[in-house]
């Protein structure tokens, strides 16, 4: 994951680790996620995993969690603007809430089987963009074990985290262009319409 290694951005990745983590479990949610875009040279996002609640765990317990998979295998994905959750909740700006993981088509979420494996059953995607301003910075992606919609109390705490995480996600460094990819080498149908499901 982008940073996790790197020594000049160790202190501000922990940062964001801590604070992604403060509005996971606390929060009823079981995995927390944040996604960085790394823009192409004609100005296209293609967003990475940037680091995990799961990383809060201190390393002996990280070793054995079953959910190490899980982060293992969404570290190999990219999502182009407008696919997956993370690429659509950036091309939208606007929270999107998946009710139901399992019964969305297997190429629409490409994480669907696996996420129900670790018990996520609904996830939410949230943008993050630093206080004042319109442009996004991140997204966040919570994982449910209920089907339960967040309540209002839950999308304003989250709300709260998520200026917080903004001002941590501002420390670390700009990811390098990237190369163009194309769209079948990110994990989606290249015929995949903007809008469909993750």
């Amino acid at each position: 994951m982008a940073g996790a290694d790197s020594s000049s951005d160790a202190r501000p990745h922990a940062a964001v680790v801590r604070v992604l983590a403060e509005a996971t479990a606390p929060l009823g949610f079981l995995h927390g996620e944040m996604w960085r875009p790394r823009f192409t040279p004609n100005g296209s996002a293609v967003l990475e995993l940037a680091c995990t609640s799961f990383e809060e765990l201190p390393a002996e317990a990280r070793a054995g969690e079953p959910l190490r998979h899980f982060v293992e295998s969404s570290a190999t994905i990219k999502f182009a603007q407008g696919y997956g959750l993370p690429g659509r909740v950036w091309a939208s700006a606007q929270p999107e809430w998946t009710h139901d993981v399992r019964v969305v088509p297997p190429q629409n979420f490409m994480r669907g089987e696996i996420a129900v494996t670790h018990g996520f059953l609904s996830a939410l995607g949230i943008p993050i963009a630093p206080e004042g301003t319109a442009e996004l910075c991140a997204v966040a992606v919570f994982f449910s074990g209920s089907h339960d919609e967040p309540s209002v109390e839950i999308m304003s705490a989250l709300g709260a985290v998520m200026r917080r995480l903004a001002r941590a996600v501002a420390a670390l460094p700009d990811l390098p262009t990237a190369s163009p990819i194309p769209l079948n080498r990110l994990g989606v149908p290249h015929t995949l319409p903007a809008g469909d499901e993750d």
